[in-house]
């Protein structure tokens, strides 16, 4: 699986810009912030700046195209600062990205996998990398050409010739080997800008408007499953466009299935609902996953599918995760007095909690409450919080001012008259509830994050469908 990392460096190979150590000295004169380093361009995120002993690599800034490092202040007199890093021959980390960024989204213009969804990174088969690094080697050695451009040929009265424009003929002899190269390879594998699209004659229905599936012939006497055939299908040069990104699931009828997905933002303050449907828009949802938040901080979440679930799924499907975002209502000074376990209100019942407060909460059923300072005494006397009355926990309202959550908790709290919430340091009953928050969702916040197609593969144990091999279902 590609990824701007991967293809960054692969195209610093093909450049000859591959990283180099460095190490330099300065000896600070006490009024001096701003140095030069002699090795330009740098990897800012891989600059260590010590100043003696003293690690101050965070505090200090560095221009990576030219090597201008700036102290946020003067060091004393005599304080050795030792900078050390990679350095590159061309280019910044941010340029090559770029220009790997540009060069896919040329070469993957209109181009769909054979789900019909969009190319992205992520999903960009493994032999058309190399043609992308190509094309962004085309493209950086075109920046080379037009810097070496602005030369000029220098001649000498004693006759001395220095054709400094040859750097740039050199330069564009490269770029045009690069851009035949590219082509090249793009004809041969049929990808990027220079593919031909070409459609296979299907049949369409007459009363849907869609492709007849596709099947793979089989023999007379193969009494195995049909296997479905996916070809890309044409674009017809549509330029429709989505924000959306794509992500292909692949699942067999009949077995349990989960995937984990890695969100670039934290996920406090959203919920998830993923569902999957025989189409887009359509109303009848087929399944719904099962979505749990395992990192809230980090993003990240598991969807997973029960073996019931998609035994009942057809052969292609559309999946997506709606995003809802939860609004935060901080609830100040909500006195709470009693903290029962054991109790669903005011009926006495295992397996539940509920707390009380001498003021309105404020809270809807269904909202999630972060509570603290619930005080217990653990095996040794000693005070503590560790006693599973604390957290976050989705509530259900019994009134203004009582609520339940679902906890198997029994151990009493510290004041056992009353249930008082104490505070786990001084036993002193509070007045509060630290850290009292309420999330309910915002109907006017929903948005789409992923999408992608759902394929159903049968579950087929004798692939030659051999009659006399185990797992024969003729």
């Amino acid at each position: 699986m590609a990824n701007l990392t991967t293809l960054s460096n692969s195209l610093r190979s093909e450049l000859g810009d591959t990283a180099s150590s460095f190490l330099q000295n300065y000896l600070s004169d006490g009024v001096t912030k701003k140095f030069h380093l002699d090795y330009y361009p740098v990897s800012g995120s891989s600059l260590k700046v010590m100043a003696g002993t003293t690690n101050i690599s965070s505090t200090v800034t560095i221009e990576e195209a030219t090597g201008i490092l700036t102290l946020p202040t003067a060091q004393p007199a005599g304080t050795i600062l030792s900078v050390s890093g990679m350095s590159y021959r061309y280019f910044t980390d941010a340029e090559i990205q770029n220009y790997v960024n540009i060069a896919f989204l040329q070469h993957s213009v209109r181009a769909v996998n054979a789900y019909g969804s969009k190319i992205t990174l992520a999903n960009l088969p493994v032999v058309e990398e190399y043609p992308v690094i190509i094309l962004a080697s085309t493209l950086a050695l075109f920046t080379l050409a037009t810097d070496a451009s602005y030369d000029i040929d220098i001649q000498s009265p004693d006759g001395v010739s220095i054709p400094r424009s040859e750097r740039y003929r050199q330069l564009m002899g490269m770029v045009d080997a690069r851009k035949e190269q590219y082509r090249e390879l793009c004809n041969l594998l049929n990808v990027g800008l220079h593919r031909v699209e070409i459609s296979t004659l299907r049949r369409i229905s007459n009363r849907t408007n869609r492709y007849v599936p596709l099947y793979r012939p089989q023999e007379l006497d193969d009494g195995g499953y049909p296997k479905r055939i996916h070809i890309p299908i044409p674009t017809y040069m549509d330029q429709t466009t989505s924000s959306v990104q794509t992500y292909d699931i692949n699942l067999y009828r009949g077995d349990s299935f989960e995937v984990t997905i890695d969100f670039p933002f934290a996920l406090t303050d959203y919920s998830l609902l993923s569902q999957i449907r025989s189409y887009s828009g359509a109303t009848l949802v087929l399944a719904t996953f099962n979505v749990n938040i395992t990192d809230y901080a980090n993003g990240k979440a598991t969807l997973s599918l029960t073996s019931d679930q998609t035994s009942n799924l057809p052969s292609r499907g559309l999946w997506d995760i709606q995003m809802t975002k939860k609004a935060v209502r901080t609830l100040n000074a909500t006195a709470a007095t009693a903290v029962k376990p054991g109790y669903k209100g005011t009926v006495a019942k295992p397996g539940f909690v509920t707390y009380t407060t001498t003021s309105a909460h404020g809270f809807t059923t269904g909202s999630e409450v972060t509570i603290t300072n619930v005080g217990t005494l653990d095996s040794t006397g000693a005070k503590t919080t560790s006693n599973g009355y604390n957290g976050t926990f989705t509530i259900t309202v019994f009134d203004t001012t009582s609520f339940y959550v679902a906890n198997s908790t029994t151990i009493s709290p510290v004041d056992t008259d009353g249930w008082n919430i104490t505070d786990p340091d001084t036993g002193v009953t509070l007045s509060t509830i630290p850290a009292a928050t309420a999330y309910y969702i915002d109907p006017n916040y929903e948005q789409t994050y992923l999408k992608g197609a759902v394929i159903i593969e049968e579950q087929i144990t004798n692939e030659n469908h051999d009659p006399y091999a185990p797992g024969w279902q003729g």
